[in-house]
């Protein structure tokens, strides 16, 4: 990883950053229990990249991501974003054949889960912060366009599921797109609804980034 100050156009993961400097005490995530500013989210992401970077160690991993429609969602995509790796988002229909099948295929032997163990992945549980060491370095990995950033499968409706990979140039692409169409300003608010597994949920995942200092609004199904 290493350490950058806005040097790249579409930085995403250094958008994030800087309004961690800028804007630190103002809300990036609300729910219908708490809100979450944007230093809170940076020292969750902190913990969760540095359990990453314990199991993964120096090679890039697919990380698959079993979790329920929540504020956790952001919170380990910049952790898998800091890192450097790709992530793979899990249907919560999926059972447990399925989900050993996804990961053979990805070569995953990671994945991050708010709800439950798995017997034949490294978990890491992302609720587990008890004695936790929250803060970190201000570094992080700085995408080539080539590089995978995720994998979405289809519904498997018409068969098989099939996963499609994603690259950053690929997520650029949208984004800055995105930033033309949509009027946003630091009042704005983004309601994140749409479950994680499909494509148009990137446009409220990433709603950090394109709507620059707007709040995301994450409700719970």
């Amino acid at each position: 990883m290493n350490k950058m100050a806005n040097s790249t156009r579409l930085d995403i993961y250094g958008t994030f950053m800087a309004n961690v400097h800028e804007r630190s005490m103002a809300t990036i995530i609300s729910t219908e229990d708490k809100q979450y500013s944007f230093v809170e989210v940076d020292q969750l992401v902190n913990y969760l990249a540095a359990r990453i970077e314990q199991l993964a160690g120096s090679e890039k991993q697919r990380i698959l991501l079993s979790l329920t429609h929540s504020y956790k969602i952001i919170v380990a995509i910049l952790a898998v974003l800091k890192t450097g790796h790709s992530y793979v988002p899990l249907r919560k229909e999926y059972g447990e054949t399925e989900i050993k099948r996804i990961a053979m295929e990805c070569g995953s032997t990671i994945v991050i889960s708010d709800h439950r163990e798995f017997s034949e992945l490294q978990t890491v549980l992302i609720d587990d912060y008890s004695d936790a060491n929250l803060s970190g370095d201000e570094r992080w990995h700085q995408y080539r366009p080539s590089e995978e950033v995720y994998i979405l499968y289809t519904s498997g409706s018409t068969g098989t599921p099939k996963g499609c990979s994603v690259t950053y140039g690929n997520l650029q692409y949208i984004l800055r797109n995105l930033r033309k169409i949509g009027r946003y300003t630091r009042n704005s608010v983004v309601g994140f609804s749409t479950p994680f597994t499909f494509d148009v949920s990137v446009t409220e995942i990433y709603a950090f980034f394109w709507c620059f200092n707007s709040c995301l609004q994450s409700y719970r199904f």
